[in-house]
């Protein structure tokens, strides 16, 4: 596969991404899947207004992590709660090359 003037794609893994932390808990990240689910909409008027609307967002994903103590974070507890969190991570190794992730409100559910 060639990338042309693209940089070759890095794995997800330790040395190419860090700064993992999840409702302010920096332990080990396996995987993050993440979807926007946005509802778009075409509209084509007579007239020349050509435009696609987000009409609606879903935003969903799943965080797996090595679970911790309960004494060292409780997420059963934040499961329950009503407060939000962060996720956040950096994804990339050079400058230029580099994407920070950041969800500043997270709900967390279904830990286990």
């Amino acid at each position: 596969m060639t990338y042309s003037a693209q940089a070759a794609p890095l794995i997800f893994r330790e040395g190419n991404t860090s700064a993992f932390s999840f409702f302010s808990y920096s332990g080990l990240l396996q995987s993050v899947d993440f979807t926007l689910a946005n509802d778009l909409v075409y509209r084509e008027l007579v007239g020349g207004v050509q435009e696609t609307l987000i009409t609606d967002r879903k935003p969903a994903g799943t965080v797996m992590i090595e679970a911790p103590t309960i004494a060292t974070k409780d997420f059963f507890t934040t499961a329950l709660g009503t407060s939000t969190g962060n996720l956040t991570f950096l994804h990339g190794t050079t400058a230029g090359n580099r994407v920070t992730f950041l969800a500043s409100q997270c709900n967390r559910r279904n830990p286990f």
